[in-house]
Order: C-alpha cells, then sequence, then structure tokens
C-alpha cells in the first residue's frame, strides 16, 4: 500500500499560514464602514461607529436651525456590497420673516435678503431718539419648523430734556410749551431793570442717547446798576449814603446855603444795552448868586455893560434926529 506523500512540519505550519491570510477578516465581511457625514444634519446611532451589517439602517435628523425637506430621504442602508446607499443634504435653514423697519430708526441687516437661523440684528436710532426695548434680536425657533425673532420689534423714541427752570426776574421763550425734544433750545430774557447772567439760549442734548439735558447751566437775572452818582461842589445829593444804585433809582442834588443850582436837579439810573447802567445826565453844578455860567463873569458886570451899550444906543439915536432937524 503507497502511503500519501507527507508533508513537513515546516511545510505544514507555512500553508496554514497562507490560508488564513486569504480569508476575510473577521468581522469584515458582510459589514459596511462608517457612516458618511452631512452638514446639516447628524444621526443617533451612537452604539459603534463602524461594522454594521448588511441591511442595517442608520436615520439621520437635522440638526438645530434646519428642518427636513419633504419628500427627501433622511435613512442610509448598508447594502449587500458593503456599501452605503446614497444620501444627499435633506435639510434647509430655518427662515425668519425680514425683521420690521422701524420710525425715526433702523437696523444692521436692511440689506440682507434673507435672515436664517441664528442671524443677528441691532435696532439703532436716529440723532435725538432713544431705543426703548432689546436692540438685538436674533432668529429663533419654537418648532424647528418656523423661524421667529426673539424679541418684539423696539421702538425709537424721542429723548427728552426736563421743563427748564424758571428764573426769578425773567422768563424764557418756551413757558407755553408742554415738552422740549431733543434740539429744542430756549432763550431766557429778564425783566427791565435786570441783565441775564451767563447764556441766554440753551439746547436739549444728550450725552449717553437715553436721557436729555440742557446745554447749560440756567442763567441768572442781576439787577442793572449805576455808579455812586459824582459829588458837586459846594451842594450834596440826598443819596450819599447808599452803596447802590439799582435801575430807576434816583437822586437829587441841592446846593450850600448861598450857591444856585445850574442843570437839572433829579437824574435817575438807566441803561441803554440792558446790561450797563448809566445816569440819565450830569450832575448839576452849584454856583454864586449873580454869576453868569455862560461866560463866566460876574452878574453885575454884564449889568453895567448892558447899560451902558443901551445909553450909547439912545444918544446915536438923538444926534441923527438934530441933523434931520436942521437940514430941514
Amino acid at each position: 500500500m503507497v502511503s500519501a506523500p507527507r508533508c513537513r512540519p515546516g511545510a505544514r505550519g507555512l500553508l496554514a499560514l497562507l490560508l488564513l491570510l486569504l480569508l476575510p477578516l473577521p468581522g469584515a465581511r458582510g459589514q459596511c464602514g462608517a457612516l458618511p457625514g452631512l452638514i446639516r444634519a447628524s444621526h443617533n446611532d451612537t452604539s459603534h461607529t463602524e461594522g454594521f451589517p448588511i441591511g442595517a439602517q442608520v436615520t439621520y435628523r437635522c440638526l438645530d436651525g434646519f428642518v427636513k425637506i419633504p419628500g427627501k430621504s433622511d435613512t442610509v442602508v448598508c447594502l449587500e456590497n458593503s456599501e452605503w446607499s446614497n444620501l444627499g443634504e435633506f435639510c434647509n435653514a430655518i427662515l425668519c420673516p425680514p425683521p420690521y423697519v422701524i420710525t425715526n430708526g433702523f437696523h444692521t441687516g436692511q440689506s440682507e435678503q434673507e435672515f436664517s437661523f441664528g442671524s443677528v440684528v441691532t435696532y439703532k436710532c436716529d440723532q435725538g431718539f432713544s431705543v426703548i426695548g432689546e436692540a438685538s434680536i436674533h432668529c429663533t425657533t419654537k418648532d424647528n419648523i418656523n423661524g421667529e425673532w426673539s424679541e418684539p420689534v423696539p421702538e425709537c423714541k424721542a429723548i427728552l430734556c426736563p421743563p427748564p427752570y424758571v428764573i426769578t426776574n425773567g422768563f424764557h421763550t418756551g413757558q407755553s410749551e408742554q415738552e422740549f425734544s431733543f434740539g429744542s433750545a430756549v432763550t431766557y430774557k429778564c425783566d427791565q431793570g435786570f441783565s441775564v447772567i451767563g447764556e441766554a439760549s440753551i439746547h436739549c442734548t444728550t450725552k449717553d442717547n437715553i436721557n436729555g439735558e440742557w446745554s447749560e447751566p440756567v442763567p441768572e437775572c442781576k439787577a442793572i446798576s449805576c455808579r455812586p452818582p459824582p459829588d458837586i461842589t459846594h451842594g450834596s445829593h440826598i443819596s450819599q449814603t447808599e452803596q447802590e444804585f439799582a435801575f430807576g433809582s434816583a437822586v437829587t442834588y441841592k446846593c450850600d446855603q448861598g450857591f444856585s443850582l445850574i442843570g437839572e436837579a433829579s437824574i435817575h439810573c438807566r441803561t441803554k444795552d440792558n446790561l450797563n447802567g448809566e445816569w440819565s445826565g450830569p450832575a448839576p453844578e452849584c454856583k454864586e448868586p449873580g454869576f453868569d455860567t455862560r461866560i463866566g463873569i460876574p452878574g453885575i458886570a454884564i449889568a453895567a455893560i448892558a447899560i451902558a451899550a443901551a445909553i450909547g444906543a439912545t444918544a446915536k439915536v438923538e444926534s441923527h434926529q438934530r441933523i434931520d432937524e436942521m437940514m430941514d
């Protein structure tokens, strides 16, 4: 009996190793690898990352801010060839309607065509108006289908200043107004005899775009006064003990005994520019009796000259009369 040829022990080991290498690896035959990745969706199978059996199905879910497109597949299948079935993007971004345009303001997205989930717009107001409400809003969703804005649209409200103060001995031009909005101006004026100290005109402004304030402190009305009236030689005035002479004040001069008052006895404090006071006229003078203030010589001399002139004129007339008689 002829026996079959036997392999040497070393040859048998080499043959077994070759057969092992030619066989598929355990778990690789009839399985799919890693799941395909999508930009807008993710799968919910976290049990393993590869080695899915033939026929296995995995369903994807749209990420937050995206919604499934009706009619498109959201599932992949491990095929007989150990490949996953094709799966395209099946999610669209959730969109919000265009944000409202507000009166006296605008928003930062007015040049955009679409506002997808997560989009942010910020509202700003025109000069003189402040934002009431949330300035920034973003596109969100409650049902993962429809987009809506996170907050109500804000408003732009006029910035107002408090009513300007009423001042003593004066008034302002806005006393009939009820509101003083940004840019409003009032001018202060003083009663007669008083002058404005400070800025006469102030306007409503703002430093923080929220609260209104006046551009300058409120002015004051200060009494217009004159300097003390001048003293006169050989006379006095009845207010020499006074320190101040307000608008409308009057002083009266009188002369010492034996002197006559030349000029206006009383002068009063007045103003021409509503700022500075001045006296209504020069102070009078006190002169000795018989003194002619026109040429500065005694009145007796004036009288003598006048009498002499009159006598001379009379003599001249009489001389002419005699000449006329002789000729007749």
